[in-house]
């Protein structure tokens, strides 16, 4: 199996994101876990700018 192959498989491109994904990768930010992280842009996109 290639590289393009298994980037594909990991990527379900038939369903949209829900409000409940963003929510959750933004509430992540704003706990204490992520207090030494400032200046962060958080791309939630399910993968797709990934390149094999």
């Amino acid at each position: 199996m290639t590289s393009k192959h298994a980037t594909a498989e990991l990527i379900q491109r038939d369903q949209v994101g829900e409000v409940e994904d963003i929510s959750s990768a933004r509430l992540s930010l704003l706990s204490d876990q992520a207090k030494f992280a400032t200046g962060t842009e958080l791309l939630v996109d399910r993968g797709l700018l990934v390149r094999p």
